[in-house]
């Protein structure tokens, strides 16, 4: 794949999430997910870790914990996130413009021994120009970190191992993933199209076969712009 065709849509350190099998298709996606979705990884940045955000002590120690981050470290992942947001190192809520960025907090604030990856997530150039006219910020609203790495047109970073496409739904700065919704059965029944061992798509064309599937309201999919998203991991 032509990495110039892509637009970096922001990066960020994730915990690998669990299949839970009560709800997920075990005979499609890997016992360990990868994704973009906060629903399912925990992520850094994100809004826990902004001072001003509307969040209880006990909800930020909770996303902390969540990346192997204790009491002492989450103070000042809180105080480094808020002074990096206001320099435009961090973008609302969840989104690192570079990725030295990511790796710097997960090598200053993540424990080693903690597993976590760093990624990087980008769309085509066509379907950038299509969030950013259609799901973009609205006139005089700021915008969401997504929407300004996009605006920025600059490409994903070099050096990552490309694990395939996430078909997301983007929502107010924010993912929903098909994941979450159960349609990795739906896309296989009604597409012929199934995940690859990342619980990602392989081909950029069935992604956004998926994704306009997704996007039909009689799907019944939460509402979003549904695109697909190269999903590239970095070494940490």
């Amino acid at each position: 794949m032509d990495a110039r065709r892509f637009v970096a849509g922001g990066y960020f350190v994730a915990r690998y999430g669990a299949r839970d099998d009560a709800w997920m298709a075990a005979e499609l996606l890997p016992p360990r997910l990868v994704s973009a979705c906060d629903c399912l990884v925990a992520k850094a940045p994100g809004a826990w870790a902004l001072a001003w955000a509307t969040h209880s002590d006990a909800e930020r120690a909770g996303a902390a914990e969540a990346l192997g981050l204790d009491a002492a470290t989450t103070e000042d992942a809180i105080a480094w996130t808020t002074a990096a947001f206001e320099l435009g190192v961090v973008g609302w809520p969840d989104v690192f413009f570079a990725l030295d960025d990511a790796r710097a907090f997960a090598r200053q604030f993540i424990p080693p021994t903690v597993e976590v990856f760093v990624a990087g997530i980008a769309l085509p150039d066509d379907l950038a120009a299509v969030l950013l006219a259609t799901a973009g910020a609205a006139a005089g609203a700021s915008p969401s970190g997504v929407d300004e790495a996009l605006r920025r047109g600059e490409p994903a970073a070099p050096g990552g191992e490309t694990l395939g496409f996430e078909v997301l739904g983007y929502e107010h700065g924010g993912f929903h993933s098909f994941v979450c919704n159960g349609l990795e059965r739906a896309f296989r029944d009604a597409l012929g199209v199934v995940p690859n061992a990342h619980g990602l798509y392989e081909d950029e064309a069935d992604a956004r076969r998926c994704a306009d599937y997704a996007g039909s309201p009689s799907t019944g999919a939460e509402p979003g712009l549904w695109l697909p998203w190269r999903f590239t991991r970095y070494p940490r």
